[in-house]
């Protein structure tokens, strides 16, 4: 790990104010992995390429696992980042201080509560992945993208339930696929592929368990390469209370969902096992899909009395979409 500076270590507090969580919005399992880099340390590359391979397996795995690229600055010199954020050294900083490790590229945080030591690998990875799995989680997130997926500016709306008061709101915009050359410092000439990187870092203080979040994504941003993550932070000590892939750009909805049918209609039960009910009113011609997390369907068919069966389905979260005419509605559904 190429360093930067040593912090001394600082008791870790974990404080906790039960809230009543919204049957909207459940509350899952989750792991949120954090990997600072950049394209001025040598040492990146490597633990890059394995952020990458674990980014392709849960794309698949129907698991709530949220992976970010942050890249810092304090490498940037001769080449310059493009992808690095002023945001993401502070943050850095104040992991290091509560893990009490020294601060460097790479090294990665799942959770805000271990670090992938002692370098961000694989296996490494995966396996802090299904510590923080297997950890119950205390705070649900929701997000429904509100404008068009092309708008200039997304209005991203979130519902939280659970432990969310006093902390921050992440609203992270990621893209894949993204290929860089630099022709300057440590890893001149070297081609890197990267998965995941954070385009846009939204640190949001929540005041309520619902409002809306606007992120306005580069101009070089391939949106059907992009998802929308979010979490719920202790912005403290930096302890990760809840979280969801959120929404993929590429197949998102781009109409806006309509309000009265959002208030109208009720899940239940959210989680379910075998069969869930949409309980509302709808025309004959209104239709369900089921979809995974980057937003690929996986069933499909009318919304008839509400009762839809979950048997075909793994484990796992998946977004419920019901149309009914022009209107739109969507919901995170988890199946347990």
């Amino acid at each position: 790990m190429k360093q930067l500076l040593f912090l001394p270590a600082l008791a870790l507090t974990i404080g906790f104010q039960s809230q009543t969580a919204s049957a909207q919005c459940p509350i899952v399992p989750f792991a949120v992995v954090e990997l600072f880099t950049s394209h001025g340390c040598s040492y990146c590359p490597d633990a890059e390429e394995a952020l990458d391979s674990v980014i392709q397996a849960e794309k698949t795995s129907g698991r709530n696992v949220i992976c970010i690229a942050e890249h810092v600055t304090y490498w940037n010199g001769s080449w310059f980042d493009p992808f690095s954020d002023p945001q993401f050294s502070p943050r850095q900083t104040v992991y290091c201080q509560y893990m009490g490790v020294p601060k460097g590229t790479p090294e990665a945080f799942v959770n805000g509560k271990m670090i992938v030591a002692p370098s961000p690998t694989i296996p490494g990875i995966n396996a802090a992945i299904n510590t923080q799995l297997a950890a119950v989680a205390s705070a649900g997130v929701c997000l429904t993208l509100q404008s068009p997926a092309n708008a200039a500016t997304l209005s991203v709306a979130y519902d939280l339930s659970g432990n969310y008061a006093g902390k921050n709101l992440i609203v992270c915009l990621v893209e894949d696929g993204l290929v860089t050359t630099p022709n300057a410092g440590e890893n001149q000439g070297v081609t890197l592929h990267e998965d995941g990187v954070s385009r846009k870092f939204v640190v949001t203080p929540i005041s309520a368990s619902s409002g809306v979040v606007s992120i306005t994504p580069p101009a070089n941003c391939v949106r059907a390469h992009s998802q929308i993550v979010a979490y719920v932070q202790n912005p403290t000590n930096m302890v990760i209370y809840g979280a969801t892939r959120g929404i993929d750009l590429a197949s998102a909805t781009t109409g806006v969902q309509d309000q009265a049918l959002e208030e109208s209609v009720v899940l239940y039960p959210n989680p379910a096992t075998s069969e869930v009910t949409i309980g509302g009113t709808f025309s004959e011609q209104a239709q369900y899909a089921i979809c995974n997390l980057l937003g690929a369907e996986l069933t499909s068919g009318a919304v008839g009395n509400g009762k839809i069966s979950l048997n075909e389905l793994a484990e796992g979260m998946y977004i419920l979409k019901v149309s009914d005419g022009s209107s739109i509605f969507s919901r995170v559904l988890s199946k347990q």
